[in-house]
């Protein structure tokens, strides 16, 4: 089977012959995006803590996987809170 580009198979998504394939290539870019953007918010959180927390290489430990594990807990608290009471705010 011939590889073909997104774009072709969505052109194609109507059609029946196509349909399946265009299915199959429209989940591999979801969940690719979906990994992406994880590796890209975990990059950016490990990043944020090594700066806040002054990590090099000579002091790298259990300690500092701890500290970041719980310091990504925290942030996705926050961020959950806020967008609760975000949404709370425009239901009322």
């Amino acid at each position: 089977m011939a590889y073909h580009t997104y774009e072709f198979y969505r052109k194609r998504k109507n059609d029946p012959k196509w349909r399946d394939d265009y299915i199959n290539a429209r989940n591999i870019r979801i969940i690719t995006s979906l990994i992406t953007l994880v590796i890209l918010v975990f990059g950016l959180l490990f990043y944020f803590y090594v700066k806040s927390n002054d990590v090099s290489l000579d002091n790298i430990s259990a300690e500092t996987f701890t500290g970041f594990i719980s310091y990504i807990s925290d942030n996705f608290k926050h961020m959950f809170s806020f967008v609760k009471e975000h949404l709370a705010q425009q239901l009322n």
